[in-house]
């Protein structure tokens, strides 16, 4: 997103964002790029289920974040986007 490279993952020209992707699926977008990560997760031992569930968008921002990798917040925080927090 800060180099304007927007064709990465849009078609130009659409007129819905959503259908303007070069593809619906979600791994199948992030993978156009991130190539050997597909084989990587393949290869873990555990995955997170979003993760499982090939859904990068929970935790990820593909239009910039100031997170290293794009992530959405850092630590505990970007857990409990999802997750309800337990007091100990």
């Amino acid at each position: 997103m800060s180099k304007n490279a927007c064709e990465e993952c849009h078609i130009r020209h659409g007129k819905i964002a959503a259908r303007a992707l070069k593809e619906r699926e979600e791994t199948k977008l992030c993978y156009l790029c991130h190539t050997a990560m597909a084989s990587d997760i393949a290869k873990l031992q555990s995955q997170h289920t979003a993760l499982k569930d090939g859904k990068c968008l929970p935790c990820h921002d593909p239009h910039g974040s100031d997170e290293k990798g794009l992530l959405k917040k850092t630590g505990p925080e970007l857990c409990f986007v999802c997750h309800q927090q337990h007091r100990l």
